[in-house]
């Protein structure tokens, strides 16, 4: 699973990308919110994105939001958009909801584990799985008995 992990702080990309790596992900890092956005509007697929909320050039919400307006995602629904996660400090619950009002899959509290962070990703991950499964009907009769 590839995810792209966008954070103003190079020790938390460091952090998170070896914790990720070490769990079997392929993680892209990058420091600058708009150059992340670039990659992913000229074309660069992630099954996932993480995302800090307190960055200087954009916050990760409006991130996000520019990132659903995409044109490469103009005619995709909103389910097949890679999912993103928002990590904050910020302990409000407004921003919590907002983000998940505007899409997150999830929001990550600072300071997480590493566990939550990999679990948060096997989500996704499962979810994708679970998506792209085929489902196979099998005639068979009934006798009636449950």
């Amino acid at each position: 699973m590839k995810v792209l992990l966008i954070d103003d702080i190079m020790a938390n990309l460091r952090l998170m990308q070896r914790v990720l790596t070490q769990n079997g992900f392929e993680v892209i890092i990058e420091s600058n919110p708009c150059t992340a956005l670039g990659m992913v509007a000229r074309g660069h697929s992630f099954h996932a994105i993480i995302v800090d909320f307190m960055m200087p050039e954009m916050n990760g919400m409006e991130f996000f939001k520019r990132y659903q307006k995409l044109s490469r995602f103009q005619n995709t629904p909103i389910q097949q958009i890679p999912p993103c996660i928002l990590i904050t400090a910020w302990s409000s619950s407004f921003t919590t909801e907002e983000a998940l009002d505007l899409g997150f899959h999830t929001v990550l509290k600072k300071p997480f584990t590493n566990e939550t962070l990999v679990k948060a990703l096997e989500d996704i991950h499962n979810a994708i799985v679970f998506k792209n499964r085929s489902v196979r009907c099998v005639n068979a009769p009934f006798d009636g008995q449950d």
